[in-house]
Parts: C-alpha cells; structure tokens; sequence
C-alpha cells in the first residue's frame, strides 16, 4: 500500500493509516519513508533527484507506485511541492509511453502546474493500481491557489472517470 499525501499537511493521518493497514505481510509505504528520503537528495532549488536509482523523484515515485497494490491519495487544501520542469522532460523522455498516458489526463502544458502528490494518483491509474482518493477534511476549500488546483486535480480525476462525482 502506497500512501499518497502532502506531507505537512497529513502526517499525522499518513502515520494512522500506516497503523491502521499495517498487517503481517502487507507493507505501507509513503515517499518520505527513511529509505526513500535517505535516496534523495537536494541537487538545486528546482527540486530533489533520486540518488538510489540514479534518476529523479519521479523516477522515484512511478518506482513505489508500481510497487504497490493500492494508493490511498489524501487529498486537502495543499498540492505539495510542484514537479521539477528538468524532470518532468527526462520523464517524457525515459518513460514515453507512461508520460503519454498522463498527457491524456492533465494536458501536455498543466504538466509543470501539478505536484508530485497529485502525479503519484495519476500513475496509480496509468499503472493499472488500485486508488482510493479520500478527501481530507471535505476536500480542498476556499479560494486559494492551492485550493483552487487541487480542485481542478479532482476535476481531472473525475473527467477521465477515476474519481467518481459523489455529489450528485
């Protein structure tokens, strides 16, 4: 089980699900587990790359995705730290087919607008894993620009038919 949440704003919830699906033979991971925050490291202020694997945080992130039979995707108020422009080229470039499948979903230009946690849904579901997108709180509110793009992050979801439209 992957753990897909904004870290400031979930660590407390991100630590009660480990606990909560922590079971003999069922591993809980999140990105900022000790062994994959140990892999990254700071190279600039564009963003962190995956010394482990030798490549970058996507890398990473497509890597425990696919690792993962479900990703629970808690999503709130905050998007998180948005995707390094460098690293989402390489990405393309490397993984051109996975990349196509996330063009069809957030649009070649929104690419540099969405954060690692919202890609970690998307990859979920180009992956072919199980998600489960719990809204925090009731989900993003008030008219912020992080509220305002997580919105247009479940609005994503829902025109592809990922997430489902509970309201009606």
């Amino acid at each position: 089980i992957f753990l897909s949440a904004v870290t400031v704003e979930f660590a407390a919830i991100r630590e009660a699900l480990r606990k909560g699906f922590a079971a003999p033979g069922r591993e809980v991971r999140a990105a900022e587990d000790k062994e994959f925050a140990a892999a990254i490291q700071v190279v600039s202020q564009d963003g962190p790359e995956f010394k482990k694997q030798g490549g970058t945080t996507i890398e990473m992130l497509h890597h425990l995705v696919g690792a993962s039979s479900l990703v629970i995707h808690i999503v709130g108020d905050q998007i998180g730290g948005l995707l390094n422009p460098d690293a989402v080229q390489h990405f393309h470039k490397n993984y051109s087919n996975l990349a196509k499948q996330v063009d069809q979903i957030v649009g070649s230009p929104i690419w540099e607008k969405i954060s690692y946690t919202q890609l970690e849904a998307y990859f979920a579901h180009c992956l072919g894993k199980k998600l489960l997108i719990a809204l925090a709180n009731g989900g993003p509110a008030g008219n912020s620009p992080d509220s305002l793009e997580q919105l247009a992050h479940l609005n994503r979801l829902k025109a592809q038919n990922i997430y489902p439209d509970i309201s009606s």
